[in-house]
């Protein structure tokens, strides 16, 4: 039987048929025997599963064993109870990464006085790329952006900083899951924000020569990468009981809410996970 043609003629992204149609070759490649018919073959596939280390790999698999049964219109009920109990498990793995994550956090007071001091130095990409992260809790590929000063310049596939006369249009059409949250843009009205971009001026604000990562390493406060600075912001809003800053940033970031809770907030509780998993 042919699984990636059952892949290939599913309404969904082409970069999830890709992702699924590589987890079926790992799968074929493994040995693994689809089960078909209508028994789920739990055990089976418990086994085979068990025999990765990484929970997450696990759950990769098995959600593509389930997407697969699907399609051909088999039982997946107890596939989906292994997959709930695998999540569970994983979710108490992130409990204690989160909570050893924490202790090495800066504060967001820390890290705005730090944000503060690299603009009174002049270090203005820097300031601009940390402001970004910082406000709208952006990844980096979000931070690839083009200053530009007409709107005209504005295209529909990058992402930009429009100069204008009292502020900053942040634009972006070229992001992680554009897809599914479409065009984001944001006012800035900070004038410190609209004197840095204009003494970067016109043109990328990276060069465009080299990795992303690789460019922005040399722009880190204290080495606080984008993940970090996200799980600092949605810790502290956690901590003030900020519910409407969780949302600004699930929005900004375009980020679900239950994968903010799941794998970004470094105070929740075992009972609170477990609770969120359940009905998201």
């Amino acid at each position: 039987m042919n699984f990636e043609e059952l892949i290939d003629n599913k309404n969904i992204a082409e970069n999830s048929k890709k992702t699924y149609t590589n987890i079926i070759k790992r799968l074929q490649k493994d040995k693994f025997k689809f089960p078909i018919k209508d028994n789920e073959s739990l055990k089976y596939v418990t086994q085979f599963l068990n025999e990765y280390p990484k929970l997450s790999t696990q759950l990769d698999l098995l959600n593509v064993i389930i997407i697969i049964r699907q399609e051909l219109d088999k039982p997946v009920e107890k596939l989906k109870e292994l997959r709930m109990n695998k999540r569970e498990d994983r979710l108490e793995e992130n409990i204690t990464t989160m909570k050893d994550l924490k202790e090495n956090l800066m504060s967001v007071e820390d890290f705005e006085n730090e944000l503060n001091q690299s603009f009174e130095n002049s270090n203005f990409t820097k300031y601009v790329l940390n402001y970004l992260m910082f406000h709208f809790g952006v990844r980096n590929k979000d931070l690839n952006v083009f200053i530009v000063t007409r709107k005209k310049d504005v295209g529909p596939d990058k992402n930009y900083l429009l100069v204008k006369p009292k502020g900053i249009s942040y634009i972006r059409n070229d992001y992680k899951t554009f897809k599914t949250y479409g065009r984001q843009e944001q006012e800035i009205d900070d004038p410190r924000f609209l004197k840095a971009v204009k003494k970067i001026g016109t043109g990328p604000l990276l060069k465009q020569d080299k990795q992303l990562t690789n460019l922005l390493k040399n722009n880190l406060i204290n080495n606080m990468t984008e993940s970090k600075i996200f799980k600092m912001l949605i810790g502290n809003a956690y901590d003030k009981k900020d519910t409407s800053r969780v949302n600004e940033l699930s929005k900004s970031r375009g980020t679900s809410i239950p994968t903010i809770m799941e794998n970004y907030n470094v105070n929740q509780t075992d009972n609170v996970f477990r609770k969120l998993i359940k009905t998201s």
